[in-house]
């Protein structure tokens, strides 16, 4: 079994055609409009093989509807599926068992799964089914039946587990590709009674049984939110944790998006997509696609549409960086030798490197350069002549400088200026052959920028621009052949953009948005240049909130938004860089810290920035 497909980010939604038909609604067509309407990362799409429709009569088989379907979404060329095979498929009525099949229905309330003849009939649609296709390469993993552990349907039946192991078996049997098992998110001795106390029942047997777990998690049941808290929040950080430490993977399989009782709005859609990026899932499919095309044909509205579009781009490129990692410390990020690196500082202040060579997908972790480095302040990377560099202050400030020649797995370590100390974090930047490092004077926090040629092994050193000062760390970039490094002030906390000319070898300066808006921060300020233009990350002084800045002209003017972060909060630095793919593409990469739990957070394209307001100083 090769679960690996589901390293990357996958977002989608649930596809089905039942639920056209009941709606009146043409499911080709919405296929159709999904194409212009959504963008490519709107990639996944689950499926139903609803087996009353596909085996009305014990000896007859009709399989020309799904055979459609799964041929239409292939044709687009843009889609994988998750086909969910069994007794019970996505939509009310949950059970999809042919009269022939089920003559006596059960009572409510009832296992129904112990129907020694149901089981027999059932396995054997699973076996056609998967025989039929297990050829189809757009088939990327089966789901073995709905919900099957939870109880639901008119008759509130459920599927034991021993069966729906059973089920899980007779599928592998037939092909390799992982299982997944979804589970309604939520303590089922409310969910599902009458379970008894065990309200663990379904997702405890879901992940022994299945490679993959999924979650249906709702805000709002039947016009309540009683209890959301816990389905939407807790419940789901507590499952993923509990995959990932038993070798397995969590997805959301249904994330609401349409009523249930209430009206579903963007705003609903866009808390929900929040808590599961913080949880760390990666694989997100969405409930409600035929409502909203719903709305678009009959109300001619397409604004859950145009969010969903949003929503696709925005989940596409944040994700959380190894759900189980949390530091109090800001982050740094670089690319070296076509792999992202990241330095994170632990709970118990250890240094660590973590790498990805795809572009944060998959991350690999080390302890940096043994288990005896402390440090009590974020530490800085860069890339610098075919080595990667990296900066700590030590636990008694002194300013060490690391260099690797293998990718960080060993290094050579030496203390700049041979005693020199600071109280702040140190950043770097490589221009011309010659290493630029910022740091903080441990006297009177003057603004110092020192140079090496001989990677590291000698400094000279400037006060820049005379006696400025700062409490904050200062980053730097190199933009179109000069060095730029933003400092906080000392006195007023106000953000200025400083300028060394190499050409020249003077320093200018400016305020960033020092006009009517007098901007500041507590925070150090995260520049990068991209594309010809530069960038700054500015965390709010008001409310912690995230601004990205952007200027065209070196800094003259800035477009200000809060792109992809509208809404969010962080209580450390943002560091940005720029990341150059395979393909020769260049993205704007951002790392940033959660202000829940520490949470560390990777955006790996261009936020969407927004010129919401351009000022001129």
């Amino acid at each position: 079994m090769d679960d690996s497909f589901f390293d990357k980010t996958l977002y989608g939604a649930t596809f089905s055609v039942p639920s056209f038909t009941e709606k009146h609604l043409n499911w080709r067509d919405c296929l159709d409009y999904m194409q212009d309407a959504l963008p490519e990362d709107f990639n996944f799409l689950r499926i139903g093989a609803y087996w009353a429709y596909i085996q009305p009569a014990a000896n007859q088989y009709v399989w020309d509807e799904l055979d459609e379907v799964i041929d239409a979404i292939e044709n687009k060329g843009r889609y994988n599926i998750v086909l969910s095979v069994g007794m019970k498929a996505p939509r009310w009525p949950e059970y999809y068992i042919p009269t022939w099949a089920l003559p006596n229905p059960p009572e409510k309330n009832s296992e129904i799964s112990k129907d020694v003849s149901l089981r027999i009939k059932v396995l054997d649609f699973i076996a056609k089914t998967v025989e039929r296709y297990r050829g189809r390469a757009v088939i990327k993993a089966w789901q073995v039946e709905n919900e099957p552990m939870d109880r639901a349907g008119e008759g509130r039946w459920f599927i034991g587990a021993d069966f729906v192991a059973e089920e899980a078996a007779r599928i592998r049997s037939l092909d390799s590709r992982p299982l997944i098992i979804n589970c309604w998110s939520e303590n089922q001795t409310f969910s599902s009674q009458p379970w008894g106390l065990d309200g663990d029942y379904a997702v405890k047997n879901a992940l022994n049984i299945a490679d993959i777990l999924g979650l249906d998690i709702y805000a709002t049941v039947d016009g309540r939110q009683i209890d959301f808290q816990n389905r939407c929040q807790y419940l789901p950080t507590e499952y993923i944790k509990r995959a990932i430490n038993m070798g397995k993977k969590a997805i959301v399989a249904e994330s609401q998006a349409e009523p249930w009782g209430n009206m579903t709005t963007p705003e609903d859609i866009r808390w929900l997509m929040d808590q599961h990026i913080g949880q760390g899932y990666r694989t997100v499919l969405m409930w409600g696609l035929e409502w909203w095309y719903e709305q678009v044909i009959y109300h001619h509205d397409d604004s859950i549409f145009r969010h969903i579009n949003w929503e696709t781009k925005r989940f596409s490129m944040l994700s959380r960086v190894n759900p189980e990692w949390s530091t109090n410390h800001a982050t740094d990020i670089v690319q070296h030798n076509s792999k992202l690196f990241m330095t994170v500082v632990g709970h118990d202040s250890g240094i660590w490197l973590f790498s990805s060579a795809n572009d944060g997908q998959t991350w690999n972790t080390s302890r940096v350069p043994d288990a005896n480095w402390i440090t009590m302040d974020p530490v800085g990377l860069a890339s610098h002549n075919g080595q990667l560099f990296m900066t700590i202050v030590g636990d008694n400030d002194q300013a060490w400088l690391l260099s690797s020649q293998n990718d960080g797995y060993s290094w050579k370590t030496t203390q700049i200026m041979g005693d020199w100390q600071t109280p702040r974090q140190m950043n770097m930047a490589s221009l011309n052959g010659i290493l630029y490092v910022t740091m903080v004077g441990n006297l009177s926090n003057e603004v110092l920028l020192l140079a090496s040629n001989d990677n590291g092994a000698t400094f000279s050193s400037s006060h820049v621009l005379g006696d400025w000062q700062t409490q904050q760390p200062i980053d730097i970039a190199v933009h179109n052949g000069d060095i730029y490094m933003t400092v906080v002030g000392y006195h007023d906390s106000s953000i200025w953009l400083i300028k060394y000319s190499i050409a020249n070898q003077t320093y200018s300066y400016s305020q960033v948005m020092g006009g009517a808006d007098n901007w500041h921060t507590h925070f150090p300020v995260g520049i990068t240049s991209h594309d010809g233009k530069l960038y700054l990350a500015v965390v709010g002084d008001q409310q912690s909130e995230i601004l990205l800045l952007r200027s065209s002209d070196n800094g003259q003017n800035w477009d200000v938004s809060p792109g992809i972060f509208d809404g969010w909060t962080t209580s450390q630095a943002i560091a940005l860089t720029e990341y150059v793919n395979p393909s020769n593409q260049r993205h704007l990469h951002a790392s940033l810290i959660g202000s829940t739990a520490g949470e560390i957070y990777l955006c790996t394209k261009d936020p969407i920035l927004t010129p919401e307001k351009v000022l001129q100083y």
